[in-house]
């Protein structure tokens, strides 16, 4: 799990609403009844080729990858319609079992071992990470630039690679979609536009059918995911936090306060609040308040916390009673974390550190404008933020550089999983890159 440098040194700077990311805008009125178009069975599908994966990049383009993979059938609605900013890959994949979901210019899967297609979906370019349940892909797609979309849609496929459904929303036609959160029965989406408009309408999408089975208004802007606990749908807006029924979307509760990031953790949901780090039960009461955190990320049972005061702290989920904390002199933010602890930087320094039970176990200097990435023995550093992307593998023993290696394309970053980065790109195309430096 990785957490951007650059947006923790923002956010101590300019507070809790920096860091507000996802579903934000809306209007007062929820809007029209939407539509849902069902499968399509003669473009949805395309088996596996193994000329579009390479073992052994002869190239030379993606340096030490295990493998790379670029979508050979790239004729969509986006060349049709003339989408100039819609190409290439804009969100990283997803890793569930033994597949890579890539939301590219098409929606595919990847078998991770080798990368070679497993199903391909043609879709509009899709913008979001896709959310996997059960074999079940669901993806946003559409052309946007900015703050503004068009023809964006809901996708679902199901594990055999094909369409069952397709949801477009009837809110305003300018509208991004993103997926809040998907439980056993159904897909939370709020379409948005931008951050001027008050209100969002939240919408609960059937997963069978592709239908609406309730829509609901919420009291101001939605700001990023949502989380399902017991029942009750979590949402976070500007001006507080509101809990719906899932089923029917019915409001229980709300509670005042700018907050964001909603997280289960047990049978708590955990958020940003601003004032600090909470967590509440299913029925609205605060659990516990860890009013100096910053951030937070969720590893197993550890909830890893950054404080206002440069320190970053292991705590129980449950209790939110701290188990260790580290850092204060110098100052420092959280920057990744895995099963063993926790990676912070220097706040005003070139230090990355490992962290384990609140001891330093090592310490090297780094390039301030990388960020960081780990899993399963990996550790990722990189940049993309100038039209090219660096990646460096580092020893989580010991952060010593295992590999450096400059690629020139953009990329959104990597995600990590047993040791691998798999890193889709601006142009198209994705790799899997291993920790170790290949002979």
């Amino acid at each position: 799990m990785d957490v951007s440098r650059r947006r923790l040194l923002g956010a101590l700077g300019t507070g809790a609403a920096a860091l507000v990311a996802g579903c934000a805008g809306g209007s007062s009125n929820p809007g029209t009844a939407a539509r849902t178009t069902g499968p399509r069975t003669s473009t949805d599908t395309t088996t596996a080729s193994t000329t579009e994966r390479a073992d052994e990049p002869d190239d030379g383009s993606a340096g030490p990858a295990l493998w790379s993979f670029r979508d050979g059938e790239s004729e969509t609605e986006a060349e049709q319609d003339g989408c100039r900013n819609c190409a290439g890959v804009v969100a990283r994949p997803t890793v569930d079992g033994d597949r890579l979901y890539v939301p590219g210019q098409n929606a595919y899967a990847l078998a991770r071992s080798d990368g070679t297609r497993q199903w391909r979906v043609e879709t509009p370019p899709c913008h979001g990470t896709p959310v996997v349940r059960d074999g079940h892909a669901y993806v946003t797609a559409g052309f946007g630039y900015g703050m503004y979309a068009w023809k964006e849609r809901l996708v679902a496929v199901g594990p055999d690679g094909r369409r069952r459904w397709t949801y477009e929303d009837e809110w305003r036609d300018d509208a991004y979609l993103p997926i809040l959160a998907v439980d056993a029965e159904r897909v939370y989406v709020c379409p948005r536009q931008d951050q001027t408009i008050d209100r969002n309408p939240v919408r609960a999408v059937d997963r069978e059918t592709g239908d609406v089975a309730w829509t609901a208004e919420m009291p101001t802007a939605v700001a990023g995911n949502g989380a399902v606990v017991d029942g009750a749908l979590v949402v976070a807006t500007w001006s507080g936090i509101t809990a719906v029924d899932a089923a029917s979307g019915e409001p229980r509760w709300s509670r005042d306060g700018a907050a964001y990031r909603p997280t289960v953790a047990d049978d708590l949901v955990v958020l940003n609040a601003d004032d600090g780090i909470a967590a509440l039960t299913p029925a609205g009461d605060v659990e516990w308040r860890y009013g100096d955190g910053t951030r937070y990320v969720l590893q197993g049972d550890t909830l890893y916390t950054a404080g206002a005061d440069g320190t970053v702290s292991a705590r129980n989920p449950r209790t939110g009673s701290e188990r260790w904390r580290y850092g204060g002199d110098p100052a420092v933010l959280l920057a990744a974390v895995d099963a063993e602890g926790a990676y912070v930087v220097e706040r005003d320094g070139p230090g990355l550190l490992r962290v384990a039970d609140g001891e330093l176990v090592w310490r090297r200097d780094v390039d301030g404008s990388l960020s960081f990435a780990a899993d399963g023995g990996g550790l990722y550093g990189y940049d993309s933020a100038r039209g090219t992307t660096t990646l460096l593998s580092l020893s989580p023993a010991d952060g010593e550089v295992r590999w450096r290696f400059e690629l020139e394309d953009a990329a959104p970053g990597p995600t990590v999983a047993d040791g691998v980065a798999y890193l889709g790109t601006k142009s198209g195309a994705v790799h899997a890159f291993p920790p170790e430096k290949r002979e």
